[in-house]
């Protein structure tokens, strides 16, 4: 669901003529002057705006070089566990039309179709994992160069969710476990309560600002459905004063849910009418 909203925004974005985005950005610094906020990037380029908004996740670049550099991310002792099947590998009768959630007294595990052409089922289910373990693994984007360890990890996984759910009595489910391989870790992080989210020109968002619950799949929509009330307000009340075709917005955020989008800055500079439109 996030790479089509994903995708729905880009397309909008490419039907306007005063909104930039560029992918392939990593945050390593920005500072503060006068009435503009200057990000600075790995590749030695940098974006200009009268606001930066930090969309950029719970281990936030954004939050640790410019707004918060004290608040670092906690591991909450919860991690995802999650794989891939391909539908028609699974021979019992599939159970559900679109998702279900199969509980047991070991937890619950999520089974849904990952698109509507229902080729491939999504796995997951939560489980308390100890810190020392995912040290060294964090899923798939893990930067750990051992292929014998992510190997290892993986069927430690599937081990963890056959304890829990191998004598599952639907028989779907009980296949699905035993035919899924590629099993992956996400640990969920979060932040201490109360702590710095803005400066005077940057603005975190989502989890980049404060603890999102995991289970909500809400992240920085939520927060956008209130920033954008409130930039509307603040634009009409400053309008008199403010040459708004002259206004820039810094966005940046991750592209975690595809290969595709890695982390992906959108420059913004629109007329007055253009910010209103589409911020």
């Amino acid at each position: 669901m996030r790479i089509s909203l994903h995708l729905a925004m880009l397309a909008a974005a490419e039907k306007t003529c005063n909104i930039e985005v560029k992918f392939g950005k990593k945050v390593i610094d920005g500072i503060e002057s006068g009435e503009t906020v200057t990000i600075f990037f790995e590749d030695g380029s940098s974006a200009v705006g009268d606001l930066a908004l930090g969309c950029d996740g719970v281990h936030s670049p954004t939050r640790m070089r410019l707004v918060d550099p004290s608040t670092l991310s906690e591991y909450t002792g919860v991690c995802f566990i999650q794989t891939t099947i391909k539908a028609d590998r699974i021979t019992a009768p599939i159970h559900f039309e679109t998702t279900a959630m199969n509980r047991a007294r070991q937890g619950g595990l999520l089974t849904t179709y990952s698109h509507s052409t229902k080729e491939d089922i999504f796995v997951a289910a939560l489980a308390e994992v100890d810190a020392a373990e995912i040290s060294g693994d964090s899923g798939p984007r893990s930067r750990n160069p051992n292929r014998q360890h992510r190997r290892t990890t993986s069927e430690r996984l599937r081990d963890e969710i056959c304890g829990r759910f191998g004598d599952c009595a639907i028989p779907c489910v009980r296949e699905i476990i035993e035919k899924s391989t590629n099993w992956a870790l996400y640990p969920v992080y979060h932040l201490p309560p109360d702590r710095k989210w803005h400066t005077e020109r940057t603005l975190l968002l989502g989890d980049a600002a404060h603890a999102v619950c995991c289970f909500a799949s809400l992240n920085s929509h939520t927060d956008t459905w209130s920033l954008g009330p409130a930039l509307l307000t603040w634009i009409s009340f400053l309008s008199f004063l403010l040459d708004a075709s002259e206004r820039r917005i810094c966005g940046v955020c991750p592209g975690r849910c595809h290969p595709l989008l890695p982390h992906t800055l959108a420059v913004l500079p629109p007329t007055r009418q253009g910010l209103l439109r589409h911020i």
